[in-house]
């Protein structure tokens, strides 16, 4: 968390960041600042900017580097649903000890998977795919050199398809 949403952006969109944080500028923990503006105040900018940030941060090309105007956000209709979510999962320590997905790999080693990662994935850095795979026996790690996050990004549909296509028809 701390590398998707503050150092990750940090380094590589300070520009984002800057605007991001812009909004606590006196906050020692950003997270904090946004999840009690979102999840206990239902905060309609906080909300919207959250879920912008994630959305620009996922793509390896988006459109805009920057958000809208407040004025802009504000007419938007309703609340996206992400920042609740996401937020009450890393509140939550996403109700897993820390490491108890490689901790309990053993425990599923034996089925085929096949993982599909961004290289240039800003959310879920690659170290962490490559780390699974090294621990998940049955599992084959393609890193896709086109790609961020996002499912929509260049490459990682077909290389999904092709993976789905690896374990169910054996192709």
């Amino acid at each position: 968390i701390q590398w998707a949403f503050i150092d990750g952006p940090k380094t590589i969109a300070p520009d984002l960041f800057k605007q991001f944080k812009n909004l606590f500028p006196k906050s020692k923990n950003l997270i904090d600042s946004y999840y009690n503006e979102i999840c206990e105040k239902n905060s309609k900018l906080h909300s919207w900017i959250w879920h912008d940030y994630e959305r620009i941060l996922s793509q390896i090309n988006p459109t805009e580097y920057k958000f809208d105007s407040h004025k802009i956000i504000l007419n938007r209709n309703n609340l996206p649903n992400s920042p609740f979510m996401e937020l009450h999962y890393i509140k939550n320590n996403f109700f897993m000890e820390d490491n108890e997905i490689l901790k309990n790999i053993s425990i599923i080693s034996n089925i085929p998977s096949y993982i599909v990662q961004g290289r240039y994935d800003l959310i879920c850095p690659p170290i962490n795919a490559y780390n699974l795979s090294k621990n998940w026996k049955c599992s084959e790690l393609v890193f896709v050199n086109t790609a961020g996050h996002s499912s929509s990004d260049e490459g990682i549909i077909n290389t999904m398809l092709k993976g789905l296509n690896k374990l169910i028809l054996n192709v």
